[in-house]
């Protein structure tokens, strides 16, 4: 009831175990009924994968975050708040779950949840906090921060809004070169070539450069 980021009763109406009698004092019954205040939760797995780098600069505005929860009694109903910290900074939360089941050390009750950052997140480098909830528990019942994604490098996130697709644009050079003989030249030949590279990205305009200086120092060559 304390818990402000969601309406815990409109959650509770929506528990199967609850709807199924409109009776308050059954209903009180069924929701303390076989919940030991000592049950102890844990996560046992947990990771995350990106998603979503449009301009291609190794930021993502999409995270998956997937995770397995346990618990040491038979069956205890939980939820999940996830949050983002951007290198050392504060927590912002940015996803909560529905209502769900764990049971035991079952790995078939796993959760995944995806989100997307849409305004309001600078480039950088994020860790992510999971805290578990449990429906008849106070407090956070258990917890993990996530410092890499599945393949253990660093999560770089960045808001939708600053991860702009690329615009191509295409680029002609027109070369010709030959071979001397004398005070003769012959054997003229020009070639055109073109490449195409992102308006947005430092990447490719470097890429370009580099390709026109290999060009620039092979010409040279041919015509000495």
């Amino acid at each position: 009831a304390n818990d402000d980021s969601m309406v815990l009763s409109q959650k509770i109406q929506q528990s199967p175990y609850i709807s199924q009698t409109t009776d308050d004092s059954q209903r009180r019954q069924l929701r303390t009924a076989n919940h030991d205040p000592g049950v102890n939760f844990w996560i046992f797995d947990a990771w995350v994968e990106l998603s979503g780098d449009d301009d291609l600069d190794g930021y993502y505005h999409r995270l998956t975050t997937s995770f397995d929860a346990d618990v040491d009694s038979d069956l205890e109903t939980v939820y999940a708040k996830l949050y983002v910290s951007r290198q050392g900074g504060a927590w912002v939360q940015v996803a909560d779950t529905e209502l769900f089941e764990i049971r035991y050390d079952s790995m078939a009750d796993s959760y995944e949840v995806e989100t997307e950052l849409v305004e309001g997140f600078a480039s950088g480098q994020y860790d992510v906090l999971i805290e578990l909830h449990s429906l008849y528990h106070s407090g956070v019942v258990a917890s993990m921060v996530l410092y890499q994604d599945a393949d253990g490098y660093a999560l770089t996130l960045e808001d939708q809004q600053r991860d702009q697709p690329l615009t191509p644009t295409s680029v002609t050079l027109s070369t010709s070169y030959g071979t001397t003989s004398g005070n003769t030249q012959n054997g003229y030949l020009v070639t055109e070539e073109t490449w195409v590279a992102g308006s947005y990205s430092w990447q490719g305009m470097l890429l370009l450069a580099l390709l026109l200086l290999v060009k620039q120092r092979y010409f040279r060559f041919r015509r000495a």
